[in-house]
């Protein structure tokens, strides 16, 4: 008989928690997140480690993308529903090749460097740009924000950076950093730490930051499928919603912040300190998009034949919703 209750009350318990459990997930909508382990994407780490999103009513399934490409591939295939974050270069490559895709708010600003191989430093003036005709330049990827940013700061100098210098792609970090050891190449625009890291290691010079090359331009952001915002436009409000909650925190406790993003892209606390201190990487002063940045790029990326459309055909559509969105989700006002 003791059995028999015990056997009961045990039953009571598990029973209890069950409906506890179901408690706590009704109501909850389930995304597929998108993210990738950089800087870039520190709100993202913040609202995950807040739980920012269950704060929401969302129950977010993150999965870890290597560059923002790929990321789109898997919303292109339907297997991801948001990209938080998605460059918003890369991203805007996508729409403009036919990606369904809507950008519907900016989570960064700036956070790329190029970095001069350190032995090039007597030969190479930045204030005579022929003596970098010829010179190799790696960046993460075609239509990545480093490849865009190292072309405009070439473009810049009067340089043409199709015909003037060798455009090579390498992966940001250790693949970089050997490719400047084996003298392989002779530039690389890369991301924040890695950046600094090289120069720290007295492997190259810092010669141009994003930020200083076209200030306040949008690195990153929140992407959202076009199929997933018509049938869920509630669940991407509510993201929207976390996502300025994870800035208000930011702002509001930096050494926590430093922390969580250390954390996520396991690196010291210092060295993010020390990235967003130096305004290498800025938190933006609002999730609002630049839509005069895109129109910018659109003339470029259509110079440089990266989109099948032009930038009138795609972008009202790209950008033509994060206002109301964010209206509705009460976090931006006119």
């Amino acid at each position: 008989m003791k059995k028999i209750v015990a056997l009961a009350i045990v039953s009571v318990i598990i029973l209890t928690a069950s409906v506890s459990l179901a408690a706590e997930t009704k109501g909850m909508t389930r995304v597929r997140i998108a993210t990738q382990r950089g800087m870039f994407a520190a709100l993202a780490f913040v609202v995950k480690e807040k739980d920012f999103l269950k704060e929401e009513g969302i129950d977010g399934e993150w999965n870890w993308f290597a560059a923002t490409p790929q990321l789109l591939e898997a919303m292109k295939g339907g297997s991801i529903d948001i990209g938080l974050p998605a460059g918003s270069v890369p991203s805007q490559v996508g729409r403009g090749n036919g990606l369904p895709i809507h950008f519907v708010a900016n989570i960064a600003w700036g956070n790329e460097v190029i970095v001069l191989r350190k032995d090039l430093v007597e030969k190479v003036d930045m204030k005579k740009p022929q003596t970098l005709k010829n010179l190799v330049v790696a960046t993460i990827g075609k239509g990545s924000m480093q490849d865009y940013i190292a072309r405009l700061w070439l473009e810049q100098m009067g340089l043409d950076s199709d015909t003037d210098v060798q455009f090579r792609e390498v992966a940001a970090g250790a693949a970089q950093r050997s490719a400047l050891l084996s003298k392989s190449i002779d530039i690389a625009s890369t991301l924040e730490p890695y950046g600094s890291l090289l120069a720290n290691e007295g492997l190259g010079v810092i010669v141009g930051l994003g930020e200083q090359i076209l200030p306040h331009h949008d690195n990153c952001g929140l992407v959202v499928t076009k199929s997933f915002l018509q049938n869920n436009k509630v669940a991407v409000q509510k993201t929207l919603k976390a996502l300025d909650k994870a800035l208000k925190f930011a702002k509001a406790n930096p050494q926590e912040f430093y922390q969580i993003v250390a954390k996520y892209f396991q690196v010291d606390p210092a060295v993010v300190k020390s990235s967003f201190e130096k305004r290498i990487i800025v938190l933006p002063d609002n999730l609002a998009p630049n839509d005069d940045f895109y129109y910018k790029v659109g003339t470029w990326l259509d110079k440089w034949g990266y989109t099948q459309q032009k930038p009138s055909e795609y972008l009202p559509d790209f950008l033509g919703v994060w206002k109301s969105l964010q209206q509705e989700a009460g976090i931006y006002k006119k």
